[in-house]
């Protein structure tokens, strides 16, 4: 879904929770906004499954995403905020931060 909406140019707009891969979903957005209930939630990336799946390596698919972000504009600090702790420990960041972070884009534009 993320290739999509950047392939495309399209604006990101998170209403009301958005949390685990619909950030992913979102970062990939050209012009990136929360309505006034709107909030981001991170995470370091996990499979839940008591099986190892096949061909999906959590810390390389993580690998290729902070490559994304980092692409999209997200600072070094945010990228060690959501990513360098574990999947249990979200990170649940103010309007301001997310506007220092380039996550999202400040209010106007």
């Amino acid at each position: 879904m993320a290739r999509v909406i950047q392939q495309f140019g399209l604006d990101t707009q998170v209403e009301s929770e958005c949390y685990s891969a619909c950030t992913i979903a979102f970062i990939a957005g050209r012009k990136r906004t929360l309505a006034k209930s709107g909030r981001l939630i991170f995470h370091q990336y996990r499979i839940d499954s008591l099986h190892q799946i096949p061909f999906v390596e959590p810390a390389r698919e993580q690998e290729k995403d902070i490559a994304r972000f980092r692409e999209q504009g997200i600072t070094e600090d945010c990228l060690c905020h959501i990513f360098h702790k574990g999947p249990n420990d979200m990170w649940h960041p103010t309007t301001q931060e997310l506007v220092a972070a380039g996550v999202i884009s400040p209010m106007g534009q």
